[in-house]
């Protein structure tokens, strides 16, 4: 299977902060271009090594939806990198340049090139097909994928998925939709749909109250969850904790203090 082959949806999650960039700038934009077009774009935790590593002025995106597990199982986090999930059309690999495919993210700590980057031929190894689409295998989820490609063109957005955040008497949904009539942008909007939005709910009154603050060297993140979120935190697998702390810094910096 070569990469025009590859009939799949790409995932990318961003802030309300970034979002705003993009809408004016294009589209999906690199990091690189992101900072150069916003000096207050929402800083992750990955960007130095992001920067090391050389990927800096890539875009970047996944085969999976990331935040679909969060309000369907308990023991699940929302997407640590964004509430608004920008949902990239079949067959937008095969018109971008230098695609590169790896097992996991290039921010994990366990990344290794030799390792974990993918030969684009051996690409069909990782998925599975069903009436025509491919989808990541069990063992594939975490797939991701980056180009030298430094907007991917709003053309290329099938539609835009936000998550359900109601906030300071503001809707995320509305203020998406705002932003993409102000800027020209004809696409669709839908509203994730969750069993939890109490969770959700806990989980913003919680990131507000830290006010994006970083953990310090010796500080457990358990000690500072409030009680009403004591039980689902204690559910979560050591990797839902670390992106949850994740979650916590950039929803406040990103998306909440856009929303006051």
């Amino acid at each position: 299977m070569s990469i025009s082959d590859l009939n799949t949806k790409l995932y990318h999650a961003i802030s309300l902060n970034d979002f705003k960039t993009y809408a004016k700038k294009g589209g999906v934009l690199s990091r690189e271009r992101l900072s150069r077009a916003n000096p207050y774009f929402t800083r992750f935790f990955s960007d130095p090594k992001d920067i090391k590593l050389g990927c800096w002025d890539r875009t970047f995106g996944n085969f999976t939806d990331l935040g679909a597990r969060f309000g369907q199982f308990a023991n699940s986090v929302p997407n640590a990198f964004g509430p608004i999930n920008i949902v990239l059309s079949e067959k937008v690999l095969s018109e971008l340049d230098d695609v590169r495919v790896t097992k996991v993210s290039v921010s994990q700590q366990k990344y290794n090139p030799n390792e974990h980057d993918i030969p684009l031929s051996t690409l069909a190894d990782f998925f599975i097909e069903k009436d025509k689409v491919h989808y990541p295998n069990k063992g594939s989820q975490g797939l991701e994928f980056s180009s030298s490609t430094e907007c991917i063109d709003w053309k290329y957005v099938a539609y835009i998925l936000v998550d359900p955040i109601e906030f300071n008497g503001k809707s995320l949904v509305s203020e998406v939709e705002r932003i993409l009539a102000e800027n020209g942008i004809e696409k669709k909007v839908i509203k994730r749909k969750i069993k939890c939005e109490q969770t959700l709910g806990h989980l913003l009154n919680f990131s507000d109250s830290l006010a994006g603050s970083l953990l310090h060297k010796n500080e457990s993140l358990e000690e500072l969850v409030p009680d009403n979120l004591i039980k689902w935190f204690k559910e979560l697998n050591p990797v839902g904790q670390a992106i949850l702390a994740s979650w916590l810094t950039y929803t406040y910096n990103g998306t909440l203090l856009h929303l006051k």
